[in-house]
């Protein structure tokens, strides 16, 4: 009978040290439930002997018996949302969110807007070692001073050429040796020559850009910047382009015509080569022309009024969907 407790007694106890021979202490001196363990791994045996693209360069954890992803994988190893045990591993997205991109509309109207700033650029363009007081010994000479708005005109179409402005100068101050004032305002034929460089100019480019009342005058910009119309405005930019060219090649017509009468030291020869700059009528697009400079003055007259054009119909075009 004691026998008989003795084995109930030992298969009791045998039992007992089973249960608890389900932990396992680990390297820490913690205890470890292995089954959880097993539950946790994020990747298992199975997956450990595949050779998937996905796990190439990957390494085995020495602790958990799970998987480490190598920086070999494209995209830094990890990629972006991947789903794995429950737990989602999210991809870095930067230093925030993307700008918002353009419309097309806006892209078209920046694209304009930088041809309308080119055109504007060669009107007051000056070069280095110009000053404001380029016409100043014709103002002496006669004891006379144009406006500000007068020179500025003057400047653009010889677009500011120091060389040719002196030119301008002596050709002016040669052919009146006498300087008397009211012969040089009224009759002489250099007056003329200086106001039909800024009568260019002003009825020309200087309408086309002035802010208070010229075609793209800052109330009418500000009208176009609403715009929807995308074939409006590259028809803007392509004209504005071709005039910019256009208006390269006057102002280096004019330089050519005044550095050739500087040359010479006959009057009345100066006087007749003027005639080629006098003899243009800027508002008239359809002057009959002998000469280059007279034809290049014609399309650039046409091209103003297609795009003075233009910009009414666009503004037009607004008032009617706002």
């Amino acid at each position: 009978m004691q026998r008989i407790y003795m084995l109930a007694f030992v298969f009791a106890l045998l039992i007992l040290c089973c249960k608890q021979g389900g932990g396992k202490i680990d390297n820490t001196g913690s205890k470890r439930d292995v089954s959880k363990d097993r539950s946790v791994r994020t990747i298992n045996s199975d997956r450990i002997g595949k050779t998937d693209d996905s796990l190439v360069g990957s390494t085995l954890d020495n602790q958990g018996g799970g998987a480490t992803l190598g920086k070999d994988l494209p995209g830094g190893g990890v990629q972006d949302n991947v789903v794995d045990q429950g737990v989602v591993v999210v991809g870095d997205k930067g230093d925030g969110q993307d700008k918002k991109s353009k419309t097309l509309e806006e892209e078209s109207y920046d694209a304009f807007k930088t041809s309308f700033d080119r055109v504007k650029a060669l009107y007051y363009y000056r070069p280095e070692g110009f000053n404001d007081y380029m016409l100043s010994d014709i103002e002496s000479e006669f004891n006379f001073e144009y406006s500000l708005p007068f020179k500025n005109n003057v400047y653009a179409i010889l677009k500011g050429d120091i060389k040719t402005l002196h030119n301008l100068q002596k050709i002016v101050v040669n052919s009146h040796p006498e300087k008397v004032l009211e012969e040089y305002l009224s009759k002489n034929e250099s007056h003329a020559l200086i106001s039909k460089l800024k009568d260019i100019s002003d009825h020309i480019i200087h309408k086309l850009i002035n802010g208070h009342w010229g075609d793209f005058s800052n109330y009418n910009l500000s009208k176009l910047a609403i715009s929807k119309d995308i074939a409006g405005f590259n028809f803007l930019k392509n004209g504005l382009d071709e005039f910019c060219a256009k208006w390269g090649e006057m102002t280096k017509l004019v330089q050519d015509v005044i550095n050739d009468m500087a040359k010479s030291k006959d009057k009345n020869d100066i006087l007749q080569r003027v005639g080629t700059i006098t003899s243009l009528i800027p508002l008239n697009s359809n002057q009959q022309c002998n000469t280059r400079i007279c034809a290049v003055k014609n399309d650039l007259n046409v091209l103003r009024v297609k795009l003075g054009r233009k910009v009414e119909q666009l503004i037009r075009e607004i008032y009617l969907w706002l």
